[in-house]
């Protein structure tokens, strides 16, 4: 019996240690990144979609956010309920829309290394992409805990210009808030 006990305690406590390992990783990333900016996607201009958080080391400017060597974290927080299938849909379309298809299949793996880790998402939900620039490691979290991991600095600078980069972002308003607080060195 006493056995049994034990065998059932551990069961209980092993999950709760991962899961709080995971929920640590998040929040020394961004314990060790400053607040960059912060802005919100609206649909038809009607209905707040998310909020967004952008994250960064502090000597970022706004031309090397997207560089492998600065780590950075952008945490999305959903106000609506929306399917995984619309999440991957959208990020197409702007990645179609950002890189030509020979760079896309390049990163195609990675790509869907993500996108496989996507769930529908509730009001409250929140997703965060967090590069850690001397691992060159993304990481994708969903609530807090850890669903994917990606080891490419390229797939990062890609996958982060969905918000972030020059060329058609899901949204300029978005952009520019997330990136407001950063130098322009050009």
């Amino acid at each position: 019996m006493k056995h049994i006990i034990i065998l059932v305690l551990l069961m209980i406590l092993i999950p709760l240690q991962t899961s709080a390992q995971i929920d640590t990783r998040l929040d020394k990333s961004l314990t060790e990144l400053d607040a960059i900016g912060k802005g919100s996607v609206y649909y038809l201009g009607l209905f707040k979609v998310y909020d967004a958080k952008l994250f960064a080391q502090s000597e970022m400017d706004k031309q090397n956010i997207l560089s492998g060597e600065m780590s950075k974290c952008l945490v999305i927080e959903y106000n609506l309920s929306i399917s995984a299938e619309d999440i991957i849909k959208g990020a197409n379309v702007v990645l179609s829309r950002q890189h030509d298809s020979q760079t896309l299949q390049e990163q195609r793996q990675f790509i869907e290394t993500i996108h496989q880790s996507y769930t529908d998402v509730s009001e409250g939900d929140s997703y965060a992409l967090c590069y850690d620039a001397e691992l060159s490691k993304t990481e994708l979290f969903f609530n807090g805990s850890t669903v994917a991991e990606v080891n490419s600095a390229e797939f990062a600078s890609l996958y982060f210009g969905i918000w972030l980069g020059d060329k058609e972002p899901i949204s300029e308003s978005l952009q520019k808030n997330l990136l407001k607080q950063l130098a322009d060195k050009s």
